[in-house]
Formats: structure tokens, C-alpha cells, sequence
């Protein structure tokens, strides 16, 4: 039996799950794209399984769609999986790979981090997911909520598997230990965040409750922790110009950039950083925060709690209802009430609060939620997806699913 993976672009994440599966199934991973047209990951060879690209030389969505589409069915052809996992059900490449699996009747299976409140939601599109979730065998999906939205478009619980969303956590555990051997107390604790910066980050209200929990601990004669914003994107200049409005001092580069430290309450800003140097900003910040108004998982959070950090996440966050354990590890926040957020900055940082505790919490947490639950929930998905026979599709569906790809 050879399943194929499908997703837009083979990342570090991808790399880290796919490779988990290979250890207990026969997988050949296919990339949309060489790049991704959203991250700026590198992308990298991996020995520990097949790999194929759609489009070797870019982006899948460079490609022009019928184009994109001859060369998915030869990649598929190629590959000649006996069972198909496709990337949700809103991208061309997706409804593309369920037209191949349709025609030669193999069973898909759909990846999903999607729930029923990331986005506003209207009755047409619903009824279209329904049919298109329909033609399934089975789900892996990210969570809890993700579970209960597939089951919501009508996926029989006993189809759906979780362990969709996770990370590498070893990696980042033990980068962030040898770090923090290696360079013990080099720079003061500080807030991080790590987002591109697009509007549903919500960064502006995080640089406003920011200067508000800036002022109050100077109020109160605590010290005032810094704030590291890791990412870049579209609207860095409105940023720039929102914190240099609230009086924030900026400085360009990582907090250890500048040895000794300019005075506390600064706000670095880094910029885009690869895997491979995110170890060293999770090892010396104090907590992870994650403010997003709509995010349907955050695999940023899994990332910092491997690496032994208080999380604070908005409720608005997918993941927020499975590795957020509030008392315990972090706490879960309203996005839109920067006040709530200050106070929780605030109460985060006092040198009274037991943050190694709820960072040791944090790693017990997300050993449940490492890339051996994706390859467990993944071989439980293609046992419950080969279960059946999948029924033939009709005419509309397909047309339906030309149509979207066409569109997407």
C-alpha cells in the first residue's frame, strides 16, 4: 500500500511529519511548488522519503491552472498511490488531486485545520464543503474544534483521526537546552511573538497593550521586559509607525544584537528567520505570545512550548483549546480586549511568577502533540479509509470540482 502527501510546499513542518509516516507506511511526498508563494522557507531535500514536485522551479501557483493540473495527474500517475492525502478543500491543488483520486477511484484522504469560527461563514459555501467533504474516506485533522467542524459538514466521527498540526519537537527542546547552556542569562527575558505581518496577527493591539503594560510596570517599579517581534510582511511600515505613535523604542535585529542592552521596553524586530536560528529566540525569552484574531492552529505555539515556554494565546487561536492549559501552562485571552492583554503581560512578568513551572508544563503538554501523532493518526486514517470502497463520483461533483479549481 503507497499513500501520497500531498501539500503546497514541502517546509520543515511537512519534512517532519511526512518523514514520521514513512516510518510506518510506504509515503511519497508531493509539493505543489518548489517555494511557497506565502512562506519564505527553504526548502531542502529529504532522504528519508520520496519526493515529487509538481512544479520543480517555483511556486505551484505560478503555473497557469490547466497547466497545473496536467502536471499534478502526472506527478499522481507517477507516483501511483492506493491512497491520497490532499491539503483541506479551499486550494486549486487540493480539488485537482481529488479529481485524479476520483477518476481512478482511490480513497482521499482530508488534512484539515479548519474550524467552524476562523472565518465568517455563509450558508452557500457550507453546503459546498458538505459535498465536497462527502467525497472523503476519512480526516486528519488538527484538534478538538477541527474535529467537531468536519463533523459539522457531515464526516462520520469514526472517520476523523487528530494529529494533524505538530512539529518537531526534539529539535526545538533540545536546541533551546544547548543554548541556554551555553549562554546562561545572556540577555533579559522578554515577550516573543512570531507571526508575518498580516492584519489577523493583531500586532497593532499587541504593540498597544504592550505600551500599556510597559507603563504600569514602570508605575510599579518592576522591570520592563522587552518585546521581540519575530517576522516580517506587508504591513511592517504601518507597524513601525503604530509603535513610533505609542513612544515604543525600536531597534532593528534581536535582542542580543546589541551587547550590553539598551535600557528595558524596547521592541526588536528581527525580521524573517529560518528554522534553523529559531531555537536561540525561544531559549531566551521569558514567555511566547500569540494574539492572532483568527488563526487556525498556530503551529508557532507548539514550537515554543517544545522549547519550554508559558504560552499566552487568544482564544481566537485553534489550538489554544488543546495545549493551552490555563493555571498550568499559560493562559487564553480575549484578542480584541488589549487591556486583558496588558494585565496578562503584566502578571507573566513579575519576578514572583513561577514561569519555569509552567514552562516545564508546557513541554509535558506537547510530548502528546509530536510528529509521531501525525504518523499514528495518519496510518488510522488510510486503515479507515481503505476500510470502504469509494463510491464513484457524479458528473456534478466532478464538474463542481473543475469548476473550483479553476477559480482557486
Amino acid at each position: 500500500m503507497k499513500l501520497a502527501i500531498l501539500f503546497d510546499n514541502l517546509g520543515p513542518y511537512h519534512q517532519a511529519r511526512i518523514a514520521a509516516a514513512a516510518g510506518q507506511l510506504s509515503v511519497v511526498a508531493i509539493g505543489f511548488g518548489k517555494t511557497s508563494a506565502e512562506y519564505a522557507w527553504e526548502s531542502q531535500e529529504d532522504a528519508r522519503f520520496p519526493t515529487l514536485l509538481v512544479n520543480p522551479h517555483g511556486p505551484g501557483r505560478a503555473l497557469a491552472a490547466a497547466e497545473f493540473q496536467q502536471r499534478l495527474n502526472e506527478t499522481l500517475s507517477q507516483a501511483a498511490p492506493d491512497v491520497v492525502a490532499v491539503p483541506g478543500w479551499s486550494g486549486r491543488g487540493a480539488f485537482c488531486s481529488m479529481l485524479w483520486a476520483l477518476s481512478h477511484r482511490k480513497p482521499i484522504i482530508l488534512m484539515s485545520e479548519s474550524t467552524a469560527w476562523d472565518e465568517a461563514r455563509s450558508g452557500w459555501k457550507e453546503w459546498i464543503k458538505r459535498k465536497i467533504v462527502g467525497l472523503a474516506s476519512a480526516g486528519l485533522v488538527g484538534g478538538t474544534p477541527h474535529a467537531a467542524y468536519l463533523r459539522q459538514l457531515g464526516m462520520e466521527e469514526a472517520q476523523i483521526f487528530l494529529g494533524y498540526d505538530v512539529v518537531e519537537n526534539d529539535y526545538f527542546s533540545t536546541s533551546a537546552d544547548q543554548v541556554r547552556s551555553a549562554e546562561p542569562g545572556a540577555t533579559r527575558p522578554y515577550f516573543l511573538a512570531s507571526n508575518r505581518f498580516i492584519a489577523k496577527k493583531n500586532l497593532f493591539r499587541l504593540l498597544s497593550a504592550y505600551a500599556a503594560y510597559r507603563q504600569a510596570a514602570a508605575a510599579r517599579g518592576h522591570a520592563v521586559w522587552d518585546l521581540c517581534l519575530l517576522g516580517d510582511g506587508a504591513l511592517k511600515p504601518q507597524l513601525l509607525a503604530h509603535a513610533e505613535a505609542l513612544e515604543l523604542p525600536m531597534q532593528a535585529g534581536a535582542p542580543w544584537d546589541q551587547l550590553p542592552q539598551p535600557q528595558g521596553g524596547m521592541v526588536y524586530l528581527p525580521g524573517f528567520r529560518q528554522i534553523a536560528e529559531l531555537p536561540k529566540f525561544y531559549a531566551r525569552a521569558g514567555i511566547f505570545v500569540h494574539a492572532s484574531t483568527s488563526e487556525q492552529w498556530g503551529l508557532v505555539v507548539n514550537e515554543a512550548m517544545a522549547a519550554g515556554l508559558p504560552v499566552l494565546v487568544s482564544q481566537k487561536v485553534g489550538c489554544a483549546q488543546d495545549l493551552v492549559h490555563p493555571g498550568r501552562n499559560g493562559a487564553v485571552f480575549d484578542p480584541e480586549n488589549e487591556a486583558e492583554l496588558a494585565a496578562w503581560l503584566g502578571k507573566f512578568s513579575d519576578p514572583q511568577f513561577p514561569l519555569e513551572h509552567y514552562g516545564a508544563a508546557s513541554r509535558e503538554i506537547i510530548q502528546a502533540w509530536s510528529p509521531a501523532r501525525f504518523a499514528a493518526g495518519m496510518s488510522a486514517a488510510v486503515a479507515s479509509a481503505l476500510a470502504v470502497v469509494p463510491r464513484a463520483a457524479h458528473w456534478w461533483e466532478r464538474a463542481l470540482l473543475t469548476l473550483l479549481s479553476k477559480r482557486s
